[in-house]
């Protein structure tokens, strides 16, 4: 007997075409949830409503469980004495850093420096801040001292003038000589010293120009004075007797080179006998007559009288003179020697600024002359 379509198992027979199924499994759908009955599932990946509220909130722990007791486990099995050896470095380092850092924090700048009070006047302010600075670079000079040469060691803590040229000596330029560009006016000697960076740094004779180069520095003070111009700087009369073989001596300049190459700089030198000159009526080495001229004073075993010495001077005639170690400093070393006022003379030291800075009894400098020599423009 032939059945209905509708009839038998209750179930839809199954179409060919996917729309058809679509619709029919609709229907069936439709039937079961108006009798009350659960859908059916399609598969592992069908979700109810409800599951789907339930897993709404991300990672489904019941189904990836985490095994706490076997981590506790693992951590447990590590060696006591390894956790205490890991502790206690933790806490050295803590400590190392903690004192550094309060190292750093607490020590004071040398940029900075002390503190200079508003309330002084501003020339007391300023020099307070060279005095200072100066200190500073000192204190740096003494921690590495192994980087400067001794002698300019020495001359940064005799001159305090030359402390920051020495302390400028690891960083600077020891071959090149920088131009003088000073102004300079006939009649007027300049200051220039051996810690002058435009030449200091030069060698000269194996040390530096500033230690060993007061001859040439000297001469150039004398030519710039009588000729009124600078052509000739402590650098190039300094390469000019290192050409000459003249960068030799006590005091880093033979006397020699004055007289054979003054010349060459447009000055005439002559040497100038301080032991056979005496004022007239006199013989040398005679005291002078009490309250006739300055007093005399003789050198070790010379009779130069500082009354030859002021007479040799005149506007334009200076003396270079090489000093033996005595009045004006314990090092023999070059200066030259101008006309001052009422008698005096004036020195112009190229390794002391206290020497230059005030006029000298032509005795006391005459007691110091181991060589002297009068220069001069040199006549066309």
């Amino acid at each position: 007997m032939n059945e209905s379509p509708q009839m038998g198992n209750g179930r839809p027979p199954l179409g060919n075409g996917s729309g058809r199924r679509s619709s029919h499994g609709s229907r069936s759908s439709s039937r079961r949830r108006a009798q009350g009955q659960p859908p059916q599932l399609h598969g592992r990946g069908y979700q109810t409503p409800a599951q789907r509220r339930r897993n709404a909130s991300g990672y489904q722990l019941q189904r990836h469980p985490i095994n706490f007791a076997g981590r506790r486990g693992r951590l447990g099995a590590l060696d006591p004495r390894l956790i205490v050896l890991v502790a206690v470095v933790l806490v050295a380092v803590v400590l190392v850093v903690s004192s550094v850092v309060s190292c750093v924090s607490s020590a004071p700048s040398r940029d900075q420096g002390p503190a200079v009070s508003q309330d002084l006047p501003d020339d007391l302010q300023n020099s307070l801040r060279q005095a200072l600075s100066r200190d500073s670079q000192l204190a740096e000079i003494a921690e590495r001292g192994s980087e400067y040469p001794e002698p300019l060691i020495r001359l940064a803590l005799a001159e305090p003038g030359a402390v920051g040229f020495v302390y400028g000596w690891t960083s600077s330029d020891h071959d090149t000589a920088q131009p003088y560009d000073d102004a300079v006016a006939q009649g007027e000697v300049p200051a220039l010293y051996g810690w002058d960076a435009r030449w200091g740094y030069l060698d000269y004779g194996g040390s530096p120009l500033a230690v060993t180069g007061s001859g040439p520095i000297a001469c150039a003070m004398a030519r710039i004075a009588l000729l009124g111009n600078a052509d000739q700087t402590p650098a190039t009369i300094a390469q000019a007797a290192t050409d000459a073989g003249k960068a030799s001596g006590d005091s880093g300049t033979d006397a020699s080179f004055f007289t054979e190459k003054g010349g060459d700089l447009g000055l005439a030198v002559a040497a100038l006998d301080l032991a056979g000159t005496a004022a007239p009526g006199q013989d040398a080495g005679q005291d002078s007559p009490e309250g006739d001229g300055p007093d005399q004073a003789a050198a070790p075993g010379t009779a130069a009288t500082g009354d030859a010495l002021a007479k040799a001077l005149g506007d334009d005639t200076y003396v270079l003179a090489q000093t033996g170690g005595g009045a004006l400093g314990a090092t023999p070393h070059w200066v030259l020697v101008t006309p001052g006022d009422n008698g005096a003379v004036t020195v112009h030291d190229p390794t002391s600024s206290g020497n230059s800075s005030h006029q000298w009894d032509p005795a006391t400098v005459a007691s110091d002359v181991a060589t002297a020599l009068t220069v001069q423009p040199a006549k066309a």
